[in-house]
């Protein structure tokens, strides 16, 4: 094995499944490189595929729901989710953001396997706690935002059902504020902005897609 390989042999972060071969529940070895996932019990390798994933974050009122239906229709061979859809599921947070990157990696070790685009509020530290990242090639953000103007008038705007008082609108304004200022060193690769305050969906979702598509050509060359 060369010291490339011995680079890209990663430990499962804690993340077990059972394997095929031996039955035995195991923290997986996976080699990007070889394209492989390997049983350090018995040894038993399978072929597997390390796809980028693309999110796409940002606050609330920052149009992360709104474009979806777009972004589905442009790119039909993709998998475009919300994922405040599985808002209901427990109240575990945690647990739900963990779900959808195994969502994400299942789609794409189907036979014509498929890229994912989550449209959703994430950061890097849930990726870190999830212990899923190495299932992925790289993980490349994006986030949607406008003036903190805009932004309070959008979340102002909302039914009062959803609790968007003074005090939770003042938290997105704060989370606006700490994407700015920190694009380029809390993410790897850095946070791409889209400030979507001129733009229409239809317009945010053609920058989204052509992000995508450029950063996805560029892997399946690699």
């Amino acid at each position: 094995m060369t010291d490339a390989q011995q680079a890209e042999l990663l430990q499962g972060e804690n993340v077990c499944m059972i394997c095929p071969a031996c039955q035995n529940w195991i923290e997986p070895l996976f080699d990007k490189v070889a394209h492989t996932v390997r049983c350090p019990q018995c040894s038993h390798v399978e072929a597997r595929r390390f796809f980028p994933l693309f999110i796409v974050t940002g606050p609330s009122g920052g149009g992360k729901t709104a474009v979806v239906p777009e972004l589905q229709r442009l790119l039909p061979a993709w998998e475009v989710f919300e994922t405040d859809i599985l808002w209901d599921s427990g109240n575990d947070w945690n647990m739900i953001k963990a779900n959808w990157l195994r969502i994400a990696d299942s789609l794409a070790q189907r036979p014509h396997g498929r890229p994912t685009i989550l449209c959703g509020t994430m950061q890097p530290e849930d990726i870190v706690n999830s212990g899923l990242a190495s299932h992925f090639s790289t993980i490349y953000w994006l986030a949607l935002v406008c003036s903190t103007e805009l932004l309070r008038e959008r979340l102002r705007a909302r039914p009062a059902w959803r609790g968007f008082n003074e005090e939770l609108i003042t938290e997105h304004e704060t989370y606006l504020a700490w994407l700015h200022a920190n694009a380029q060193t809390a993410f790897d690769p850095p946070l791409k902005l889209l400030d979507t305050t001129g733009d229409s969906i239809a317009d945010t979702a053609r920058q989204i897609t052509d992000w995508a598509m450029e950063i996805w050509q560029w892997e399946v060359q690699q």
